[in-house]
């Protein structure tokens, strides 16, 4: 919901869309949304634990595996699709 309201955020300030209402707003209130949820969830999953080495390194491993799939998903697709300003235009 939170990225639904980011989205709408955005293409309402880019194409006016309703009068430009959900743009003025909208796309912060969904991120506050997404930062109150997350910390949220963090605090609920891991302040019950023990706070050591393991259980960090732990919590790392678990954001990196979650993080870096995606990271390199969104930067494959910007280098296929959008073409690079910097090579001549037949490489």
């Amino acid at each position: 919901m939170a990225a639904l309201m980011v989205v709408v955020s955005h293409v309402s300030n880019s194409t006016g869309l309703w009068g430009g209402l959900p743009g003025n707003g909208g796309g912060q209130v969904g991120v506050m949304i997404f930062f109150v949820l997350s910390g949220y969830l963090i605090g609920a999953l891991y302040l019950s634990q023990p706070f050591t080495l393991a259980n960090v390194w732990e919590y790392a491993v678990r954001r990196v595996a979650r993080v870096v799939p995606a990271f390199y998903a969104v930067l494959s697709l910007a280098l296929i699709c959008v073409p690079c300003p910097i090579l001549p235009a037949g490489i």
